[in-house]
């Protein structure tokens, strides 16, 4: 059967999309936005997630076109890279000049293999206390990420979002809106697990402002546009004769 590919591309937000409690100390399993993507496209297109944590879209260059080379029938891309870029300092970071010049490349690379549907996922927000106490290996090797920083590759992003005529899910305006409406004071525990990785109603977000950009640039391959595959059961005659 012919279904079309939803692919998910990016670092360990995109990896851990499907993971229901990312720490043992979750006391239950969170919503997740890989679950409720699946779940969205579910009978109409297959979510193809490759994520890979720690990394950035200096990597990115030479990881997507293997997976272009493996993968057919993609037709809607998100591009979820940023979080690590951003860092100052350490192996992870990656200077903002360099930073626009790989996200143009892999827009080129994806419209080189006839994809044209590119979302770009800004980094979302940042407990810089928080994430440096559960992570003190990345500190050790001089990885410092700020609020400041990830402003300014969010900025960068729908910048070249605009440039290059393609989607945008600006997730730090977002989450920062979500504060402020909600007046969210114990934000740093209601939407993060560590000061950067999702809880459950941080993922719920992420979910809805993807989903939102989709209808925005891209409304046809919108789950509620998208047709399902083969008749309701009710409908199908008892012989199977009108399946396809």
């Amino acid at each position: 059967m012919d279904y079309k590919k939803f692919l998910l591309f990016g670092d360990s937000i995109t990896e851990f999309a499907y993971n229901p409690r990312l720490y043992p100390e979750l006391e239950t399993d969170q919503f997740t936005v890989g679950g409720a993507l699946t779940n969205a496209y579910a009978r109409k297109m297959d979510v193809l997630p490759r994520g890979f944590a720690g990394y950035t879209s200096r990597y990115a260059l030479q990881i997507l076109p293997e997976i272009l080379k493996n993968e057919s029938k993609i037709e809607l891309v998100a591009i979820g890279f940023g979080s690590n870029d951003a860092s100052i300092g350490g192996p992870i970071s990656v200077p903002l000049d360099e930073y626009i010049k790989n996200i143009k490349t892999l827009i080129r690379t994806l419209r080189e293999h006839g994809i044209t549907n590119i979302i770009l996922v800004s980094p979302g927000m940042i407990d810089e206390g928080r994430f440096e106490s559960k992570n003190p290996a990345e500190l050790e090797l001089g990885c410092l990420r700020t609020v400041e920083n990830f402003v300014l590759y969010t900025k960068a992003l729908k910048q070249i979002s605009e440039e290059e005529h393609v989607g945008f899910a600006n997730m730090n305006e977002n989450f920062t809106k979500y504060v402020s409406e909600h007046n969210a004071l114990d934000w740093r525990k209601e939407l993060f697990v560590d000061g950067v990785h999702l809880t459950g109603k941080g993922s719920h977000i992420y979910f809805d402002v993807l989903l939102d950009a989709i209808k925005k640039y891209y409304p046809q391959w919108h789950p509620d546009n998208v047709p399902y595959k083969l008749p309701i059961y009710l409908d199908v005659k008892k012989d199977g004769s009108n399946l396809f």
